[in-house]
C-alpha cells in the first residue's frame, strides 16, 4: 500500500510539471431560488467608490519572503474546552500562513493518526489554493489577517467524537494592495474532532472559503474504503483547469462595444453593493439559504445603477414578485435575476429593449459596475459579482478586480483569489 506521503509527494510534483496555479461561492441556481421565502427591505444609500492602484511591483525573490502576520481568536467559543479551541485556531492560522506565503505545511500534528482522508483533503484544497494564487498577474501573498470565529453549534456523537460548526469573519491584506482591508464575512467551518491519546484531534474539515472542499467531502461521505486516489483525481482535473482558464483571459477581441441610447450609472451601482452586501436590503428577498444570494444581489446593484427590468421580448430580466415567470409578462420573478447561468444568457441573448451587454468581454477590460460570472468551466457556472475597484500595475495595466458579492458576503475581494478559476466578464454597456 502507498502511504500518504509518497501519494502527496507525487501529486504535488505532478502539479509543478503543469505549472498551474480558491473561495467559496454560492450556486444562485435557480432551482434552489425557488423555494426562498421573501424579505421586505430599506433603501440604499449611496458611498462613494474607491479606486484601487497598486503601488509596488516586488520582485520574485522579494515575494518569497513575505511572511504574513495575523490572528486568531473566538468571540464567541460556546462550550468548547480551552485545548479545543487552541486546536481549532492553530488550525485556522496555519491555513492562512500556508495560503499567505505559498509554501505548504506538514498537517498532520492537528489530524487524528487514523483521519488520513482527511488531512490528504486538506492538503488538497490548500495546495490547490497556493497554485491558484501564484497563477495570477496579481500578488496574493498575504501581508497580514485577523479571522474572528464564533461557535454556532456543537454536537457529540454516539462514538463521543464533536461536530463543531463555527462561523468566520476574516480581513486578509493582500500584497498587491496592502492598504485594502479584503473582507469575508459569514463563511461556516464544519469540524469533526475526537480524542487521541488524551489530546483532541481533527478528524475532517469542510467548509472555508473553497468550494473545493465540499467536492471533496463528497468522496468522504460517499465513497468506500480508501478514497485518496479519486480526492486526487478531482484535485487534479481543476489544477489542469486553472492553467487554461488563466491563459483565456488574455484573448481580446477587435469587436466594437456595442451602442446603448441610455448610460448605465457605474458608481450608483458600485454604491448600493458597498451599502448592501454584509445587511439584505428588505425590499427585496434574501436566497442565502435556498442556493445563494449572490445573483440576486448582483441584480439588485444594477438595477440602482439605473438598468431597468426588462418583460418584454424573448430575453426577460425582472422582479416583480418571488413566483417563478419566464414569460414576456410584468409579473414574478426570471430566472435570469436570480439564477447565474441564466443571466449570462441574458446579457448574451437580449436585444432590442433592457440591458446592452457583451457577456464574454475582454478580461482585462473591466470597469467598476461591471459584472464577472465564476466557476471551474464553462458548464459548472457557480457564482456572480461586481467590480467595485479595479487594480492597476505602475504602468496602468490592468492586473486584477475587487469585488463584492453575497454567499459568503465578501468585501473588496481579489477576484483572481478565488478557486473559480474560469472567469467570464459581463460588460455592462447601458440599456435601450
Amino acid at each position: 500500500e502507498i502511504s500518504y506521503m509518497v501519494k502527496k509527494a507525487a501529486l504535488l510534483a505532478a502539479i509543478l510539471v503543469l505549472q498551474a496555479g480558491m473561495l467559496a461561492g454560492c450556486t444562485s441556481n435557480e432551482q434552489a431560488a425557488q423555494s426562498a421565502q421573501s424579505q421586505t427591505e430599506t433603501q440604499a444609500q449611496q458611498t462613494q467608490n474607491l479606486s484601487v492602484q497598486s503601488t509596488v511591483e516586488q520582485t520574485a525573490a522579494q515575494q518569497q519572503e513575505i511572511q504574513p502576520q495575523g490572528s486568531v481568536q473566538f468571540a464567541d467559543a460556546g462550550e468548547l474546552s480551552q485545548e479545543q479551541q487552541d486546536l481549532l485556531c492553530d488550525y485556522i492560522d496555519r491555513y492562512y500562513q500556508i495560503l499567505g506565503s505559498f509554501e505548504q505545511q506538514d498537517l498532520s500534528d492537528l489530524f487524528a493518526s487514523d483521519a488520513q482522508n482527511g488531512l490528504l483533503a486538506e492538503q488538497l484544497v490548500l495546495e490547490y489554493g497556493i497554485q491558484v494564487r501564484s497563477s495570477q498577474r496579481s500578488d496574493l501573498h498575504l501581508t497580514g489577517y485577523s479571522s474572528t470565529l464564533q461557535v454556532q453549534s456543537v454536537q457529540q456523537e454516539e462514538d463521543g467524537n464533536l461536530r463543531v460548526m463555527l462561523r468566520e469573519d476574516v480581513t486578509q491584506n493582500f500584497a498587491q494592495h496592502p492598504e485594502v482591508d479584503s473582507n469575508v464575512l459569514d463563511s461556516f467551518h464544519m469540524f469533526e474532532l475526537t480524542q487521541e491519546d488524551g489530546s483532541w484531534k481533527v478528524v475532517s474539515h469542510t467548509g472555508g472559503q473553497d468550494r473545493l472542499y465540499w467536492t471533496l467531502s463528497r468522496s468522504l461521505r460517499n465513497g468506500e474504503g480508501d478514497v485518496s486516489d479519486q480526492m486526487e483525481q478531482q484535485a487534479q482535473e481543476l489544477i489542469e483547469l486553472l492553467q487554461v482558464n488563466v491563459a483565456r483571459r488574455e484573448q481580446t477581441s477587435d469587436e466594437p462595444l456595442p451602442q446603448a441610447a441610455n448610460a448605465y450609472d457605474r458608481q450608483a451601482a458600485v454604491a448600493y453593493a458597498k451599502q448592501w452586501v454584509t445587511d439584505r436590503n428588505d425590499e427585496w428577498p434574501d436566497y442565502s439559504m435556498s442556493g445563494g444570494n449572490c445573483q440576486n444581489f448582483v441584480s439588485q446593484c444594477l438595477l440602482a445603477g439605473g438598468i431597468p427590468m426588462d418583460s418584454g421580448g424573448d430575453a426577460v430580466w425582472k422582479w416583480y414578485g418571488d413566483t417563478p415567470n419566464n414569460l414576456p409578462q410584468m409579473a414574478g420573478r426570471s430566472a435570469s435575476w436570480s439564477g447565474v447561468d441564466e443571466f449570462l444568457q441574458y446579457a448574451a441573448n437580449n436585444t432590442g429593449s433592457g440591458m446592452v451587454a457583451v457577456a464574454d468581454a475582454d478580461y482585462y477590460s473591466g470597469e467598476i459596475g461591471d459584472v464577472l460570472i465564476l466557476g471551474y468551466d464553462e458548464e459548472n457556472l457557480y457564482h456572480a459579482v461586481i467590480i467595485t475597484d479595479v487594480v492597476t500595475d505602475e504602468e496602468g495595466n490592468v492586473v486584477d478586480y475587487l469585488v463584492h458579492s453575497n454567499t459568503a458576503n465578501q468585501e473588496s475581494f481579489p477576484v483572481s483569489a478565488y478557486g473559480y478559476t474560469y472567469q467570464v466578464l459581463v460588460k455592462i454597456c447601458g440599456w435601450n
